[in-house]
C-alpha cells in the first residue's frame, strides 16, 4: 500500500515539477550549451530496483575531458568513482551541482518509472563489485533523486552511514517519511552543503 501511495506521489510530483520548473530547464539547456556544447544531457547507466539497469539523466556540468591524473585526486568515499573538486567542472557546472539543478532531469526517470523523488540515491554498477552483500539490500526500491542519505550529509557521509541510511528507507518507508524527505531536502540545498 505505502509503494502504491508513493508512486501516486511520485508521478503528481514528477510531472508538476517539470510543468512548474520548464522556464528554468529550458534556460538551463541554453547555459549548459553555451558553456560546454552539446549534448547538454549526462547519460548515464545506473541500477535501479532489483538491480536493472537503466539510463540516468542529468545536465552535464563538466568538459568532457579525461582525469590526466585520476589516481592522484581524491573521491568522495572509498567506493565512489566521483572526484572531490573535479577539475573538468565548470564554474556554471559548480553552480548547479550546489543548488542540485543539474539533477532536475531525473523528473523524467521518475515519471518512466526507473526513479522515485525519494530512495537510494543510483550508483554505476562498478561501484557495487567490493560491496558486502549485505548492502545490496538498497537495491531492494527504486533508487530516488533524494534520500534519507542527502538530508543527513550527502556527500560528506563516511560510506557506512550512507549504506545505514539507504536501507532503513528500505525498511520502514512511508508516505509520511517520503514527504518530510522532500520538505527536508529543500533545506538541505538551499545551504548548498557536500554537493560534489
Amino acid at each position: 500500500m505505502q509503494d502504491r501511495l508513493i508512486r501516486l506521489a511520485d508521478l503528481v510530483i514528477a510531472a508538476a515539477g517539470l510543468v512548474a520548473l520548464s522556464p528554468v530547464m529550458i534556460l538551463l539547456v541554453f547555459l549548459v550549451w553555451a558553456d560546454v556544447g552539446r549534448p547538454v544531457f549526462f547519460r548515464q547507466i545506473r541500477l535501479g530496483k532489483g538491480g536493472e539497469s537503466f539510463e540516468m539523466l542529468k545536465f552535464r556540468s563538466m568538459r568532457d575531458t579525461p582525469l590526466a591524473d585520476a589516481a592522484e585526486l581524491k573521491t568522495v568515499n572509498e567506493y565512489s568513482i566521483k572526484v572531490v573538486n573535479d577539475p573538468r567542472i565548470t564554474r556554471l557546472g559548480a553552480f548547479i551541482r550546489k543548488t542540485s539543478l543539474d539533477e532536475l532531469p531525473q523528473l523524467i526517470n521518475v515519471l518512466r518509472g526507473d526513479m522515485s523523488i525519494v530512495g537510494p540515491r543510483p550508483w554505476v554498477p562498478v561501484e557495487y563489485a567490493n560491496f558486502p552483500e549485505e548492502w545490496f539490500g538498497r537495491l531492494n526500491v527504486k533508487p530516488g533523486i533524494t534520500g534519507l542519505a542527502q538530508i543527513a550529509g550527502r556527500s560528506d557521509l563516511h560510506m557506512e552511514k550512507i549504506i545505514a541510511c539507504d536501507l532503513e528507507w528500505v525498511r520502514n518507508r512511508s508516505l509520511g517519511t517520503y514527504l518530510l524527505v522532500i520538505f527536508k531536502t529543500a533545506f538541505a540545498i538551499a545551504f548548498g552543503k557536500s554537493a560534489y
